[in-house]
């Protein structure tokens, strides 16, 4: 079991209006699974696993869910994770009102759910262009575990450290804010913003290659930072290196079947290519990420970079 407990869980149950038999179809006879929500009866993992699934819910998201309380501010929680997906103005504005609803709720006000709660406010910050009051979240966030024993969170040992998931989003929000500010203010440290988040970026990598994740979410955030890395590295000219993650990128992308950033690395790392002469591989490169683009409907992105590369190297791209 994942420490939620029967009281959250019956309570996610009574919400989602499924009757008993219809979650124990697959799962159990009725009888047990009334014995084992009512703890009588020992839930394994695999059992509790099967019964989320049923309910439509990821069982990772209610770790620690203690109460009923819990149960419903994690649901929230998951309504606000939607609305900052969206990022229009009104859902921005509703994202709002849901940080401050749940806010006091015992499973965000500490530990790992505190952590979650300043992600989402780091996001939101983002969103907006605050980028130092994102910065600020994301260093109380990483704080919450970081600092222990007298010790605060050192950005200088994120490749060192041994990272949640919630620390993982974290630093990789941290980095974005370090790459959108004006400046970056360190009187020992002659490094732009830019080449800050690339260092934080290149530390947050090392620190996370070489794993196979059982956990698809933090294998898509890999995959997301690496995108955000060879990207700011383009920025920087630093085509090379930016070729060097995009193959890992690529890589990653096939391992755990994202279909949706695997074009854009590719895209990118043809970039890369056309920009320090190579022109036949580029090209060959460009035209297979446009073909995906086509291929899925990205039709928007794909006029952009046509247009984009047109402008750049003066290539017809044929889709």
């Amino acid at each position: 079991m994942d420490k939620i407990s029967m009281k959250a869980l019956r309570k996610l149950i009574k919400d989602s209006e499924l009757k008993h038999y219809e979650i124990a179809e697959g799962i159990c006879d009725t009888g047990t699974l009334s014995n084992m929500l009512n703890e009588k009866r020992k839930m394994s993992h695999e059992t509790y696993v099967k019964i989320m699934n049923k309910l439509g819910l990821n069982h990772n998201d209610f770790a620690g869910a203690t109460t009923e309380e819990d149960a419903n501010a994690i649901l929230r929680r998951n309504e606000l994770k939607h609305l900052l997906r969206q990022s229009d103005a009104d859902s921005l504005d509703e994202a709002k009102k849901i940080i401050e609803e749940i806010a006091n709720a015992p499973y965000f006000s500490q530990d790992e759910g505190s952590q979650m709660l300043l992600g989402h406010r780091a996001a939101l910050a983002g969103f907006a262009g605050e980028w130092e009051q994102m910065k600020k979240y994301a260093i109380q966030g990483l704080e919450v575990t970081r600092t222990r024993g007298g010790k605060c969170f050192d950005e200088d040992k994120i490749d060192i450290y041994v990272l949640s998931i919630e620390e993982v989003k974290l630093v990789n929000q941290l980095a974005v804010a370090y790459a959108n500010m004006q400046q970056y203010s360190n009187a020992l440290s002659k490094k732009s913003s830019l080449q800050k988040s690339i260092e934080i970026l290149v530390k947050l990598n090392t620190s996370l290659e070489n794993k196979f994740y059982h956990d698809e979410e933090l294998a898509n955030i890999h995959i997301a930072m690496l995108y955000n890395l060879a990207t700011l590295l383009g920025k920087e000219k630093r085509f090379d290196d930016e070729i060097i993650y995009c193959d890992i990128g690529i890589k990653l992308c096939k391992r755990y079947r994202n279909g949706y950033i695997e074009p854009m690395f590719m895209l990118n790392k043809a970039w890369s290519l056309l920009c320090v002469g190579n022109e036949k591989d580029g090209k060959d490169l460009l035209q297979k990420a446009c073909a995906i683009f086509k291929a899925t409907d990205r039709h928007d992105e794909l006029d952009t970079i046509q247009e984009s590369v047109m402008k750049e190297f003066g290539i017809t791209v044929v889709s």
